[in-house]
């Protein structure tokens, strides 16, 4: 096997591109969604600081790529 073509030992460092960041996206929603619905004081604020992993993984993203 060439290791230097095969796609783990290119991409196996960069684990955080196929298992963090999404998990980043998909909990920030998740979070932003149920602080709008369930949080009674200071919903908006709950809901600026859920949203705000979402809003760094998108300056990253489009800044990288």
């Amino acid at each position: 096997m060439n290791q230097q073509l095969h796609w783990i030992y290119s991409w196996g460092h960069n684990w955080w591109l196929m298992v963090a960041l999404p998990t980043c996206f998909w909990g920030s929603v998740i979070l932003g969604l149920y602080s709008l619905w369930k949080i009674e004081e200071n919903k908006f604020l709950y809901f600026i600081f859920s949203i705000l992993p979402l809003t760094i993984l998108s300056i990253l993203f489009f800044n990288l790529f």
